[in-house]
């Protein structure tokens, strides 16, 4: 089944409604939370060697249960707001990394229960709770599994289902802290997301989310995600988003904004929007005005090229081909031979 994100104002953030019978039938095959890889998050291997040092120092953290130290990081990382190269913030990473839940059920309730010593540790965090919402909402999607929602047993459905309310559960009780963090409404979006909320609801959750941190980059690609056909959204819904969302930030935020939304909607895996319906002035507008301020990964060079070639824009497609190389993206080209194709139509027509 599939839960699909929908927003309310003002709605207690404790009624979460139960996903419609409708919903189910229009489950998408994937094996995972669709969320976590549609958000681009950026790989191991593709990160900067600094971001890879500071991973492991996070990981070695919460291996030894340093929690105060873990508290203190992700203060930090909230106050400062500090990115990753791309964009992204690393409070994200940093949860990427706290609320891993391994490869099968022994390593998720593993987590579950380190999560757990750390809430008995230091009550008062609100770390542990958001990360326990993040490892539920991934627990449930692996117990769905990754076919459509005919193929998914009554235990699956049943098992989805309770790890959600659980998620749900848990990130009421975070927000009941006098700590804050931005990665809060992350979490409950995408529980909404697989709870299928109504969308004035899921649109609720979304302002809630930007009125706390109008600059966390992730509130803004979940949206523009679930806006999609393939979701819950209208053919155009999501582009229109993206234009309104950068608009009411306005200037170089506004246009930043607008260039990370494009990753998630224009990409090969992606056929239902047509790149015409992104404006690819601003689209650019905002890769310069990421790549001044954060720099911008080998990912996003290899999206736009592929951006450019799609929007057929010869010579700007030519100036990123000459920055790739042969240092191509399978996750943006699938493989070798659609790479080729673009860099081959960019040398014909530049």
């Amino acid at each position: 089944m599939f839960a699909k994100p929908l927003l309310v104002l003002g709605l207690s953030l404790g009624l979460l409604a139960a996903p419609r019978p409708a919903a189910a039938s229009q489950a998408a095959s994937q094996a995972a939370s669709p969320t976590q890889p549609e958000l681009a998050k950026q790989s191991e291997d593709n990160a900067p060697v600094a971001d890879k040092h500071w991973k492991r120092e996070v990981r070695r953290a919460v291996d030894e249960e340093q929690f105060a130290r873990l508290d203190q990081i992700a203060s930090a990382l909230r106050t400062g707001k500090s990115r990753l190269q791309g964009g992204g913030w690393r409070l994200q990473d940093f949860y990427s990394i706290v609320d891993s839940i391994g490869d099968d059920d022994a390593a998720a309730l593993a987590r579950i229960a380190l999560l757990h010593r750390w809430m008995e540790a230091r009550p008062g965090s609100i770390t542990p709770r958001v990360a326990l919402g993040g490892v539920l909402h991934r627990w449930a999607w692996r117990a769905r599994g990754g076919g459509t929602a005919d193929k998914v047993t009554n235990d699956g459905w049943r098992l989805f289902h309770e790890r959600l309310a659980q998620a749900a559960q848990d990130l009421t009780e975070a927000q009941k802290l006098p700590e804050t963090c931005p990665h809060l409404y992350f979490e409950w979006l995408t529980v909404g997301l697989g709870q299928d909320w109504e969308p004035e609801k899921m649109r609720g959750m979304f302002e809630q989310a930007v009125k706390a941190e109008p600059g966390y980059v992730l509130y803004y690609q979940l949206y523009a995600n679930y806006l999609q056909p393939k979701w819950d959204g209208q053919p155009g819904e999501a582009s229109a988003f993206a234009k309104s969302a950068a608009d009411r930030l306005g200037g170089a935020d506004g246009d930043v904004i607008y260039f990370q939304i494009a990753l998630i909607l224009i990409h090969r895996g992606n056929p239902g929007l047509s790149a015409k319906e992104m404006d690819w002035a601003r689209i650019q507008r905002g890769y310069f005005a990421t790549r001044e301020r954060y720099g911008v990964t080998e990912h996003q060079e290899n999206l736009m090229a592929y951006m450019a070639w799609k929007f057929r824009d010869a010579a700007f497609a030519q100036k990123q081909f000459e920055k790739i190389g042969e240092k191509w993206s399978k996750k943006v080209w699938h493989d070798q031979a659609t790479f080729d194709k673009a860099r081959q139509w960019t040398e014909a027509h530049s």
